[in-house]
């Protein structure tokens, strides 16, 4: 009768099994462990992108300057010959949402930057990147 009574709480019919609370447990913590490294990834992977549409925009400015004389009065004159389309800010930072606004005053909005005068273009953004750099320095 003993022996009866403890292959039934082995056997546990009306529960979970140790090995089924274990495999949820096992499959929580990498879980737990994949998504802050996949959310790291992926806002490095937003400031790269970011920092390559930067470079796109300086070089279709200084296009633009070489076969009209003159800056753009606007960003937003670059496209569609000089720059399509017209990129986001994707910083993938809290408080600075993807954006494709332009700024002509640094307020630290996480918007393009853009001086007409010198054609200088930037990210309004004081905050350091993933490698420690100002973002508004790049």
């Amino acid at each position: 009768m003993l022996n009866s009574a403890r292959a039934k709480i082995l056997k546990n019919e009306h529960g979970f099994s140790m090995t089924f609370i274990f495999l949820v447990l096992v499959i929580v913590l990498v879980v737990a462990w994949i998504i802050p490294s996949y959310l790291k990834i992926h806002n490095m992977a937003q400031q790269k992108a970011t920092r390559g549409d930067l470079d796109n925009l300086r070089k279709g400015i200084n296009l633009f300057f070489l076969q009209r004389g003159r800056y753009p009065y606007s960003l937003e004159d670059l496209e569609p010959n000089f720059v399509h389309p017209f990129p986001q800010v994707r910083l993938g930072l809290p408080g600075y949402p993807e954006t494709r606004q332009v700024t002509r005053v640094l307020v630290d909005s996480g918007m393009w930057f853009y001086d007409e005068n010198t054609g200088e273009v930037k990210i309004d953004c004081s905050t350091k990147d993933r490698d420690g750099e100002v973002i508004k320095d790049w």
